[in-house]
């Protein structure tokens, strides 16, 4: 909460609302902008590996009326539009149009003390404060106090990737010998290469080498989605439930891809069809991954597009030219 009154040189801010002097024959008079005061009180720049996008994080009140916090880009910010989108009709912005000009400037000069938060918005190896760290949900690991979101809009799915930003040697321990027992899910022949998938995923950016994409081929019923799954596991909490699809939008899977920097990405439920829009769509998803299975700049993404019916097989094989196949037939017997 703001003090009840301050008065700037240009401005005056208090429970009516902020208010500009303007200079007249018999001296300064106050001049009404608006009904309510604002200010800025935290710059975030969120970071995707690739840019940064500058955000305000702004308060506002009118009277003893508090407005909700927003969060508005800076390209935004100067059109106000975010007073009637987000405060509604109580938030008036009085004429002339020319106010809003005054008013923006009155908004930042109201600001004196804004804090500055970097926000990164992808999983992956960067370097932090000079040190080289990891990235996932939780955070960078071994660094502390440093924010990583992932979960916007449409992505919720991506909280998943979560690992401890630290971890005692005993944990440390515990989880090599975890790790060490996928091995033994299956003959290894099919888990080696599901074992080893996580591991290049992390560091493909930093040895400039790229691990190809995996493709599980196998009967229904063989627990193809299982398998990958528990892989999967290596890069936090995930289950059988909720998972990326061929049915995904191709533009979706795009935009994950993207933030799932030195991460695997599991594509699951490839099937036979005989509707034309449903084939179309699981053929753009397709040439998306062997395109994606062959960039050539660092960040390339791992995925296990998991395929459901061997007959399919035929007819979309051509699709995964640089895709290693793991084809494990029937699955049940190794007791998952």
């Amino acid at each position: 909460i703001r003090d009840r009154e301050t008065t700037h040189s240009f401005y005056k801010f208090n429970e009516s609302g902020t208010w500009r002097w303007k200079n007249t024959k018999e001296g300064q008079t106050l001049l009404p902008l608006a009904n309510f005061t604002a200010r800025i009180v935290e710059q975030l720049e969120f970071d995707d590996g690739e840019q940064t996008k500058l955000y305000f994080r702004i308060e506002a009140q009118s009277g003893d009326r508090c407005f909700p916090e927003v969060i508005v880009a800076n390209q935004k910010f100067s059109s106000l539009g975010f007073v009637s989108e987000h405060y509604g009709a109580h938030a008036q912005i009085h004429p002339p149009l020319s106010n809003k000009d005054y008013l923006r400037h009155a908004i930042q000069v109201n600001s004196s003390q804004i804090l500055n938060t970097r926000v990164f918005t992808h999983t992956g190896l960067r370097e932090v404060d000079g040190q080289l760290t990891y990235l996932s949900s939780s955070g960078a690991l071994d660094l502390e106090n440093v924010q990583v979101q992932l979960d916007e809009g449409h992505r919720q799915k991506l909280k998943r990737y979560e690992l401890p930003v630290s971890s005692t040697p005993e944990e440390v321990k515990e989880g090599i010998e975890a790790s060490l027992s996928f091995l033994d899910v299956a003959s290894r022949s099919v888990s080696l290469p599901l074992w080893m998938a996580p591991y290049a995923a992390a560091i493909v950016s930093e040895i400039e080498e790229h691990f190809m994409s995996l493709y599980l081929l196998g009967p229904t019923g063989s627990r193809k989605t299982s398998l990958a799954v528990l892989s999967l596991c290596h890069h936090g909490n995930f289950s059988t439930d909720n998972l990326y699809t061929f049915n995904d939008t191709t533009n979706s899977l795009e935009k994950v891809s993207f933030v799932l920097k030195d991460a695997p990405m599991l594509v699951d439920d490839f099937y036979p069809t005989t509707y034309r829009n449903d084939q179309q769509r699981m053929i753009s998803v397709g040439l998306l991954l062997n395109l994606l299975a062959d960039v050539q700049e660092p960040g390339c993404i791992l995925r296990y597009p998991a395929h459901q019916h061997v007959l399919q097989l035929e007819e979309s094989c051509h699709l995964f030219s640089r895709v290693r196949e793991v084809d494990y037939g029937i699955f049940g017997e190794v007791g998952l």
